[in-house]
């Protein structure tokens, strides 16, 4: 094996750094194992002797002198740069009076030899190997004494072992003499290293310092912490040559897992209810409202989970986003307060106040929204709700669609951004009901020329009766054109007169509530180029189109009753109707009922309850409707009788009975009654009151009103 002398630097070096790390590998003081002498021969007289102050040889007076000094195996630990440090004396030959000029040496020289084990030791060293020596200062102190006694001088060789030689185990030192009067007092060999250090949450391992400047070191995540850098995993820093962790040299890629928080350079797991939602350096924080770090499946038995990295939410709590731990935990909202409404005929508005509770800690506001159930609709029923019927903003909502005489019950939730998670069961509400308005309609709608006491003349105006039940303050005159273009007028009389009407022809239709209806049944008008009222075209128009609509239901009624009652009035003549009048009623509960005919006009055709224009009974939206309207005429029941030898019941059709009325003028009078049976249909009920209603619009003696 082939030693390499080793650069032997007569000086003391200082460290650069307090914090340098260093392990002796030998000292000779402590040292079992005795260094080896080793003479080669011919060449030495007495070579190296063990003293009890060290090892000394003087043959100062041989020429080609050659004495070696062996030390034991030395384990050099993968140690790269070894500190060798030699307390020694050296006797200047001008003190050494036996000493030959020509063999005496001032110095010694320092080897090593690389191996793996002790029986690679100095018995199998040869001689024929190629010696690379380097002076040691001589010490250059006077002689005090005898030899052994001087005072010693301190010699430090740094040297770097090659990646091949740290491949051994260790080295052997080898001290050669050449002729030098010099002792060996203490040995040492050791090497510098940056210790194993935990910074910056990284461990970074015990590194052997080098000759460089520094080396770099890479150091893995200490437990409970993980790399920041998904390109790069392992942390790194500066290991400087004199065995010193650049402090300045690490870097921050590791950091505390989520649920661990950095404690004394560690990372220790949150404790009881606190947690951390993300890696990082920072700390543990405390659980949100409503929520703590007891888990679902250890709440009653196992206590609290440690290292949380979300806190649960409480019974019945829930976080807007479930995935972001740093959100509070909320319920449900209380129900909203003070619901009440607002009706006006088919439409309503409800109203409530906030919630006395929003679901949240009573510091941080909670948006609360609203939504409402309607639990009376039906599923085809015609509802509507403005703006929405969930998702309200507000604090009222406006219902339209509604039908008359109907009892609605509503649910009013109060929800916040958790009410998703709840059955509408767990959620609290406010209950409103009401019963909407019966159908009221103005009575009694007619037309009349401006000049006609109400305004000025070339125009026309409108004028009506007030519904029977129902206080009125303001109306809505719809005025509708031939091509269907809607004008509405609200009025707080009982007609009106509109301006600036374009010649044409006119529908007008009166509503007691808003202008979105009902609307009571329209009447016609005509304005002419001359901006004069046709009233006698708008009654025939009227009276056609109504004809036409009720062309066979209307004739066949008419002409069973001519038929009927044709031989209790042949004195009467049909007269042809050329235009349409108003007739006034005659009626008085004392006297009974009579036929609902004018002397002074005998046989005219009129239509005494809607005024100028025949109404068809099936614009009505209900028959009780239509009986209401028809109560004025209606010949009361006490005034009917059953005459002796009557033949029950007449034959053909559906007349059920002929009785009798006695009358003081005109005694009595045999009339037909139609009745309808008590498990009557309401189809049958329907066309019942269709007939009614369409004879009650026609003055004609064989009518009784």
């Amino acid at each position: 094996m082939e030693p390499t002398l080793l650069k032997l630097v007569c000086c003391y070096l200082m460290l650069l750094s307090t914090r340098a790390e260093h392990e002796i590998l030998y000292d000779s003081e402590n040292a079992a194992t005795p260094w080896t002498p080793i003479s080669m021969p011919g060449k030495t007289k007495n070579g190296w002797q063990q003293k009890p102050g060290g090892y000394q040889t003087c043959d100062v007076d041989v020429i080609g002198a050659e004495n070696w000094l062996v030390s034991p195996f030395i384990e050099t630990k993968g140690a790269q740069l070894l500190d060798i440090s030699i307390k020694y004396s050296i006797v200047s030959c001008d003190h050494l009076h036996h000493a030959k000029p020509e063999a005496c040496r001032e110095n010694v020289e320092v080897d090593y030899i690389v191996g793996d084990s002790q029986s690679e030791g100095p018995t199998s060293l040869g001689f024929d190997y190629s010696i690379m020596t380097q002076n040691m200062r001589q010490d250059g102190d006077p002689l005090v004494a005898a030899l052994g006694s001087l005072e010693h001088n301190s010699a430090t060789i740094l040297h770097e072992l090659s990646d091949e030689e740290r491949s051994r185990n260790g080295i052997f030192l080898v001290i050669q003499d050449h002729g030098s009067c010099a002792e060996v007092a203490r040995v040492t060999v050791k090497y510098y290293y940056c210790p194993e250090i935990v910074q910056a949450f990284a461990r970074f391992p015990k590194t052997a310092a080098s000759s460089g400047v520094y080396q770099i070191v890479n150091g893995e995540c200490i437990e409970n912490a993980e790399s920041r850098s998904s390109q790069r995993t392992r942390s790194r820093a500066k290991c400087s040559g004199m065995g010193a962790w650049d402090t300045g040299s690490f870097d921050d890629l590791c950091s505390c897992k989520a649920g661990f928080e950095p404690i004394d350079g560690m990372c220790q797991q949150c404790g009881e209810n606190m947690y951390k939602g993300k890696s990082g350096n920072m700390e543990c924080q405390p659980c949100p409202h409503s929520s703590s770090t007891y888990s679902s499946s250890s709440y009653y038995r196992y206590g609290v989970a440690e290292g949380s990295t979300i806190c649960k939410c409480d019974p019945n709590k829930h976080r807007v986003h479930e995935s972001d731990p740093d959100l509070p935990c909320i319920g449900l909202p209380s129900n909203p307060r003070n619901s009440s409404y607002s009706l006006s005929w088919l439409k309503a508005t409800i109203s409530w106040l906030p919630p006395s509770i929003d679901g949240g800690d009573g510091v941080t506001p909670v948006n609360v929204f609203y939504s409402i159930q309607c639990q009376s609709c039906s599923l085809d029923n015609q509802v509507t709700f403005a703006p929405f019927r969930s998702n309200i903003q507000d604090t009222q909502v406006r219902v339209s669609g509604l039908k008359p005489n109907t009892k609605y019950v509503f649910r009013v939730f109060a929800e916040n951004a958790v009410s998703q998670h709840f059955e509408d069961s767990q959620k609290s509400y406010s209950h409103v009901q009401f019963t909407t308005d019966q159908a009221s309609y103005v009575r009694d709608l007619r037309v009349k020329e401006a000049d006609s006491g109400w305004g000025t003349s070339g125009t026309f105006a409108v004028s009506w009766s007030k519904p029977s039940h129902f206080s009125v303050s303001k109306y809505c005159v719809r005025v509708i054109s031939n091509d269907n273009n809607y004008r509405f007028f609200n009025v707080n009389n009982t007609y009106f007169k509109p301006i600036g009407l374009l010649p044409g022809t006119y529908r007008i239709d009166v509503s007691v509530y808003d202008c979105e209806g009902p609307f009571s049944p329209q009447v016609f008008a005509e304005v002419s180029e001359d901006g004069v009222l046709s009233q006698q075209r708008a009654q025939r128009m009227t009276l056609t189109i109504v004809l036409i609509a009720l062309v066979f239901l209307l004739l066949l009624t008419i002409l069973s009753i001519a038929m009927c009652f044709y031989h209790k009035r042949k004195d009467y003549k049909w007269t042809d109707a050329s235009h349409l009048v108003e007739y006034p009623i005659h009626m008085s509960p004392a006297s009974g009922a009579a036929p609902h005919h004018d002397p002074t006009n005998p046989g005219h055709l009129g239509i005494p309850i809607m005024g100028q224009g025949f109404t068809d009974p099936r614009l009505y939206d209900s028959p009780e409707r239509m009986i209401d309207e028809l109560k004025p005429y209606e010949i009361h029941p006490s005034l009917l009788s059953r005459p002796s030898g009557a033949n029950f019941p007449l034959n053909g059709g559906k007349f059920r009975a002929v009785l009798g009325s006695e009358n003081s003028k005109e005694g009595v009078i045999e009339v037909a009654v139609k009745c309808l049976s008590e498990n009557c249909s309401e189809q049958q009920w329907r066309v019942f009151a269709i007939e009614a209603a369409t004879m009650v619009q026609f003055n004609h003696p064989n009518v009784l009103m």
